[in-house]
Formats: C-alpha cells, sequence, structure tokens
C-alpha cells in the first residue's frame, strides 16, 4: 500500500500533548480519518482513531457510552443486556472505521478489515 494524500490541521492549546489530527489517504482507495498525533516521552506519535460507542436511555433517549449503568441525564437504571458484541471480538467499546472510496475498494475493506 502506497499513503497518496496525507491532510494535517494543527491544534494550538499550549501545553496540551495532542498536537494535531491528521487523515491519510491509501492507493486512493481508502482515507483514514482522526489519526492523531500526541507528544510523547519519547517523541511524537500517531495514534490510530476510534470512536466510543455509544447507547440510547430508554427512558429520555440521551446518548450514553454503553457500559453506562445509569443514563447520566435523568439517572434511570439502565440494564446490562443492552451491549454490542462482534462474532469475533465479543464486547467492543472503541470502534475504527476504514472509509472506502472507490467501489472496488469495498470488496477489498470486507475481506480485511
Amino acid at each position: 500500500m502506497e499513503i497518496t494524500e496525507v491532510k494535517i490541521k494543527l491544534m494550538n492549546r499550549h501545553n496540551d500533548k495532542l498536537k494535531a489530527f491528521c487523515s491519510i489517504t491509501l492507493d486512493n482507495a481508502f482515507v483514514v480519518r482522526d489519526l492523531k498525533v500526541i507528544e510523547g516521552i519519547k517523541g511524537p506519535f500517531v495514534a490510530m482513531p476510534n470512536r466510543k460507542l455509544t447507547d440510547r436511555c430508554p427512558q429520555c433517549h440521551a446518548k450514553i457510552p454503553v457500559r453506562s449503568k445509569f443514563c447520566s441525564e435523568c439517572g434511570h437504571r439502565l440494564t446490562a443486556l443492552r451491549t454490542f458484541t462482534d462474532e469475533r471480538a465479543g464486547l467492543n467499546i472503541m470502534r475504527m472505521w476504514p472509509i472506502p472510496l472507490i467501489p472496488s475498494a469495498v470488496n477489498l475493506s470486507s475481506n480485511r478489515f
């Protein structure tokens, strides 16, 4: 695979370890967005993007993290049965998504990810 495009958005916050967000395009076919450039102890490194999976409160319909026991908006007690599962990895709280840019990349992504 070849990196065919890189976009960088610098963060202008002092005393923050997050230095930039970037997106890369691979082979003009896939884009990976929201990579994070972070200042570490041994220098900068790139962290893969991830998003916390959320659910909705059955009572007030507010967005809440998947493993919440109570709704942060209305205080409603939530059941343990409302979890997201993946047959390959069990419960997934964080998830990454590669985004195919061209139709022929859709089959490739479903086979590799």
